[in-house]
């Protein structure tokens, strides 16, 4: 074969090569393009799947349990950084799943722990017991030791001034004890014990025992 017959079926077989080589890439070019959109749809309808578990939410609560966390995201898992009280009221600002998020800040609440309907909020002095009994007695007198347990729902610390009554069956006041400056620390519950001696005859008519607070 002649040289001058070589180079045409050289040149042949470079141009197929190149266009074999050009076809190929163009396949590879078009399976990724392929991939890329499937994984930007899936990626697209999982962000549009979270958008619509969000909701714009503009709402007044008010806390019904004792105490709420409040947390930085909508999960039982993120931190707590609030607690709020019975009685708090705020606006909401939207609504996550079973999370509302607070208005004026970044916390949820759960909606568990919240209400529509007014509440009231607990007394910052709230009386958890007052109770009375005679520990002595005599032809004059009978003395009557008292016991009050009060909590402070407070921030602060209170010092209370309290008037211990005794009454009779009809609620009369047949005598009364003063106790002054009871301390009690922020959210905290105290017990203070006294005794008072009210006169015979009148000390058997003693039914009930009662206290009023003031700070």
């Amino acid at each position: 074969m002649s040289k001058s017959n070589i180079f045409p079926i050289i040149a042949a077989f470079l141009v197929g090569l190149f266009l074999g080589l050009l076809i190929n890439t163009n396949k590879v070019t078009d399976y990724s393009n392929i991939n890329n959109t499937k994984s930007n749809s899936s990626n697209f309808q999982n962000v549009d799947k979270t958008k619509l578990q969000y909701e714009y939410h503009i709402k007044t609560y008010y806390i019904q349990s004792d105490l709420a966390n409040v947390r930085l995201g909508p999960s039982v898992d993120s931190t707590v950084i609030n607690t709020l009280k019975k009685g708090y009221k705020f606006i909401s600002e939207s609504k996550y799943n079973d999370w509302i998020k607070i208005s004026d800040s970044k916390g949820w609440i759960h909606q568990s722990l919240l209400t529509t309907n007014y509440v009231s909020p607990p007394p910052d002095i709230k009386i958890i017991e007052i109770s009375s009994r005679v520990t002595e007695q005599n032809n004059s007198w009978w003395r009557y030791a008292w016991k009050l347990t009060v909590k402070n729902n407070s921030d602060t610390p209170k010092r209370l001034n309290a008037i211990i009554q005794f009454k009779d069956i009809d609620d009369y006041v047949i005598d009364d004890d003063n106790a002054y400056d009871l301390f009690v620390p922020a959210g905290e519950e105290r017990t203070f014990t006294d005794y008072a001696l009210v006169n015979y005859p009148d000390a058997r008519r003693v039914e009930k025992t009662s206290v009023s607070v003031e700070w």
